[in-house]
């Protein structure tokens, strides 16, 4: 069963995860939980269209996940990882990976994440990505893959 920090920080970004993936989460949690909360029988049985936020109330109220919170910045640089692997592998294109930091940037800038650590590479990442456009490819954009790189092996070490 996925983290549901992470699976929780994806929604809440708006980031690659599925209602599906919400349903197996709930119906995991409710299947392996001796007298498991309510709200997660009512997230199996929701209609698609509200069964993120039940998901994310859930995560939040029962779980006690906050986004901007050291769980919350662990949740985004394990994202951050999986998206420079993906980028790496070629799997993710360099505007849709630039698109994602974009994305994540924004979320944590919003909210002034005040004493807590930045996310390990976020800025740099985001840095690299300024000015992307559709047109980007590593062969275009060579900074691009070092440093990825760098900052994917800074999170494999802190991960670690």
């Amino acid at each position: 069963m996925q983290s549901p920090d992470l699976l929780a920080m994806r929604a809440w970004l708006g980031l690659d995860y599925s209602v599906d993936e919400i349903d197996l989460w709930f119906g995991g949690y409710s299947s392996q939980t001796p007298n498991a909360d309510a709200l997660a029988y009512d997230g199996l049985s929701a209609p698609r269209e509200i069964k993120t936020r039940l998901f994310l109330e859930f995560v939040r109220t029962r779980l006690g996940f906050e986004y901007i919170s050291a769980r919350g910045i662990a949740a985004i640089e394990a994202i951050l990882l999986e998206l420079a692997d993906r980028a790496l592998a070629r799997s993710l294109s360099v505007p849709d990976f630039c698109k994602s930091v974009a994305r994540i940037d924004a979320a944590v800038t919003s909210l002034a994440p005040s004493g807590l650590a930045w996310p390990e590479g976020l800025s740099e990442l985001w840095n690299a990505c300024d000015w992307c456009d559709d047109r980007w490819t590593f062969d275009n954009q060579p900074h691009l893959g070092s440093i990825i790189e760098d900052i994917r092996r800074k999170l494999r070490s802190k991960a670690s």
